[in-house]
């Protein structure tokens, strides 16, 4: 899962585009959240690790809910987590410095 170019890039800014996953649990006000390649993609145990982000908007970002793609930016960090069974459930962080949504 981790090749070389994405090794690379831990550390360094980078766009990318993806779903905000639906375990939202406020509708605005958003600054943490799991962006997705797809809205099927699947979080924890039963998902794959290499498909999901953690994102963390830096001050002042806050978004609010949407189901649209969603594109962020900002600096790129493999850094596993792993759930309370063990496993790895993700793989990746960013702190973003900007988030554009698909609908405006």
């Amino acid at each position: 899962m981790l090749t070389t170019a994405l090794k690379a890039l831990d550390g360094r800014m980078v766009r990318i585009a993806g779903y905000m996953y639906a375990d939202v649990f406020q509708p605005t006000n958003i600054r943490e959240f799991k962006l997705v390649r797809h809205t099927d993609c699947e979080f924890g145990a039963v998902g794959h690790p290499a498909h999901l982000i953690f994102i963390e908007l830096g001050e002042p970002l806050r978004t609010s809910f949407t189901t649209v793609p969603v594109t962020v930016e900002g600096t790129f960090h493999i850094k596993p987590f792993a759930g309370p069974d063990g496993r790895t459930w993700a793989l990746y962080h960013m702190d973003v410095t900007k988030i554009e949504r698909g609908d405006s």
